[in-house]
């Protein structure tokens, strides 16, 4: 399925869609967190996803993270992400 699709879908269910962007906000600085909703993470392939798919993405509200100050390779960003979902979610329970 196509990442658009499938985020549009993600949408409408009202999941939460986390978009692994360098150069979204920082992921300690997150304040506006619900953990009682499920999570969808967006990694983008190598070389990231286009302008017009993080358009679409945002305008779906998606929220824009970053995990590392630079680009990681697309299997570290996954982890890197996951992490720091599982360790907010620990904290907060």
């Amino acid at each position: 399925m196509e990442v658009l699709a499938y985020a549009k879908q993600v949408h409408e269910q009202g999941l939460q869609l986390i978009l692994a962007d360098h150069q979204g906000e920082a992921w300690q600085e997150v304040s506006e967190y619900d953990e009682s909703q499920r999570i969808v993470c967006l990694v983008g392939p190598e070389g990231g996803f286009s302008e017009s798919e993080i358009e679409i993405l945002l305008a779906l509200g998606a929220r824009s993270v970053a995990v590392a100050p630079n680009i990681l390779r697309i299997e570290t960003a996954a982890v890197a992400i996951a992490t720091a979902i599982l360790t907010r979610l620990i904290k907060l329970v």
